[in-house]
């Protein structure tokens, strides 16, 4: 084995050795899905947010919080900006050679952002799986 390709098989194994396995991340998802999908753990979880005593407003005591009236009204704009930027270092990409390098990280960020968000969440698990939307829980 030539010192060129040794080296670059040391570096791909710290690589694997550095950073967690998808195989991993796949395991705990799996194994995380029956906690809340056969177990009222997520109503359990919500009735510590849930205030009936301030029902003339609210019955959620966050609700007066500027900072977080500000990531409900401002969330969509703020994950916007880093969509517009990868969309523009994309064009810069295809447009420009000393960009060219990004156009995958570019593509990427887009793709994640507009597919998993956007389609994937929004469009079709929302209306498939079944979970009531919080205002329409009877519990609260």
């Amino acid at each position: 084995m030539s010192k060129q390709s040794s080296k670059r098989y040391s570096s791909e194994q710290d690589d694997l050795e550095q950073k967690p396995s998808l195989w991993v991340l796949l395991l705990l998802m799996a194994l995380s899905f029956p906690l809340f999908r056969l177990t009222p753990l997520d109503l359990s979880l919500a009735h510590f947010f849930y205030h009936p005593e301030n029902l003339p407003l609210t019955p959620w005591n966050g609700r007066e919080n500027s900072v977080v009236l500000f990531l409900y009204h401002y969330a969509p704009f703020i994950a916007l900006l880093p969509a517009f930027g990868a969309g523009v270092l994309l064009y810069k990409g295809m447009t420009q050679k000393k960009y060219a390098r990004f156009r995958l990280h570019a593509l990427y960020l887009l793709s994640t952002l507009l597919l998993g968000a956007g389609l994937l969440v929004n469009g079709v698990l929302k209306e498939v799986i079944g979970k009531p939307r919080p205002i329409e829980t009877i519990q609260f």
